[in-house]
């Protein structure tokens, strides 16, 4: 049979452009990494009843409803992505507005799940979007990791910008028939690919500072800027 096609959940999104809060591990004002990527097509709350997209086939595992007051992820839906090979990806489409599916529905990849909107006391109307590698069982559809450390996020979460460059090429396999034609047209290299992404982002946070801590012993930086970068202040 065909394999399943992805879907970038907003459609028009334009990549690191078309974020405008935190990218996946970005460190926060409070000093915390995002565990998602915030998605937006416009500016201020232009994004307001934007439909939210599945990502791709998948089961609707979790629902929660925003009390109106608390901040966080207020309305959001919790998938389990179905990726060829038997991977599973656990998808959360959080700050939702209006949502229009229960846990034990089956989705199809571009089926809308919401409309976006800033539930859960955000600024702005955005989606926050995360990719994780644990069921709901595991990590609750209200799990915040943004306070483990690097090593442990990177095997929490995938990256969803990894995602979306895979989404081309994955594409172009989908109308592939049978799944020995799927892995021969480069499906487990795209797979492959997804998984070891978490590996490669956490290796090339650990380079970048490793140099920066080199620059400081030969007196390049100032002492200290290292631990004000890591803190998201600067010195």
């Amino acid at each position: 049979m065909a394999m399943g096609r992805l879907v970038v959940p907003l459609e028009g999104f334009m990549g690191p452009r078309g974020v405008r809060g935190y990218s996946y591990g970005e460190r926060q004002e409070d000093g915390q990494l995002h565990t998602g990527a915030d998605l937006n097509i416009g500016a201020g709350d232009e994004d307001a009843g934007v439909p939210v997209l599945s990502l791709s086939d998948g089961v609707v595992e979790a629902v929660m409803r925003w009390d109106g007051r608390t901040y966080g992820f207020g309305n959001a839906v919790g998938v389990r992505h179905e990726l060829p090979g038997g991977i599973s990806l656990w998808g959360v489409y959080g700050h939702c507005d209006e949502v229009g599916v229960e846990a034990g529905y089956r989705v199809s990849a571009g089926e809308q799940l919401a409309t976006v909107g800033r539930s859960g006391n955000q600024q702005w109307a955005h989606l926050h979007l995360e990719l994780r590698w644990r069921s709901f069982d595991e990590t609750w559809l209200g799990f915040w990791g943004g306070g483990l450390p690097v090593a442990s996020l990177s095997r929490l979460y995938a990256d969803p910008y990894t995602v979306f460059r895979l989404v081309p090429g994955w594409n172009a396999l989908a109308g592939a028939v049978g799944a020995a034609a799927w892995v021969d047209g480069g499906g487990v290299a795209a797979l492959a690919a997804l998984q070891s992404d978490r590996e490669y982002n956490f290796s090339l946070k650990m380079v970048f500072e490793g140099t920066l801590r080199e620059l400081e012993r030969r007196r390049r930086l100032k002492r200290g800027t290292v631990e004000g970068l890591i803190a998201g202040v600067g010195t």
